[in-house]
């Protein structure tokens, strides 16, 4: 029979991210923070994310690379240059590859799909287990390519709750399809 090794080394990055004071980070305001990953360190702003994802055990968090008075931009990971970030929790997927998976898959049938990376989250010295980094959907070079506001392009966001269609300024309902 063939021996086995038992020296597993797991090949996920880890991120550590601390939050000033220790605090826990909150739905309402970002909290300043400082992000370790793959052997750099980043000032960042973090806040918990998401509608009933809330309201889950393993929260999700945006993250915002540099301070509150400039942003960052870094390829984390080997991905696209992004001060912008989802730290998303696969918390309602016990397999962690739905997400992954799934844009993988998007990112061969569309000019733009987000990328992820799982990472092990360390939050203020509490290990939370496996995230996806992944991108955050927005208007730029290697992300989606729309014109800006003033152009005529637009990028709008559903979230659960909202009414099924986009109202203009002047009250014409669209349907969200």
């Amino acid at each position: 029979a063939e021996k086995i090794s038992t020296d597993f080394v797991p090949s996920i990055p880890v991120a550590r991210i601390d939050v000033e004071a220790g605090e826990d980070p909150g739905s309402a305001e970002e909290r300043d923070a400082v992000l370790e990953l793959a052997g750099a360190r980043y000032p960042a702003r973090i806040k918990v994310r998401g509608s009933s994802s809330a309201y889950y055990p393993k929260k999700q968090f945006s993250l915002k690379l540099g301070d509150e008075n400039s942003e960052r931009a870094v390829g984390l990971l080997g991905m696209a240059e992004a001060s912008s970030w989802v730290l998303a929790s696969p918390y309602a997927d016990k397999t962690l590859i739905k997400n992954v998976l799934g844009l993988a898959q998007a990112r061969g049938l569309f000019p733009y799909a987000p990328r992820t990376r799982w990472v092990e989250l360390i939050l203020n010295g509490d290990y939370h287990g496996v995230y996806t980094l992944t991108e955050k959907i927005e208007r730029g070079k290697n992300k989606v390519d729309v014109p800006s506001v003033e152009e005529g392009g637009f990028i709008f966001n559903v979230d659960a709750g909202d009414p099924p269609y986009v109202e203009s300024e002047q009250g014409t309902r669209y349907t969200i399809v």
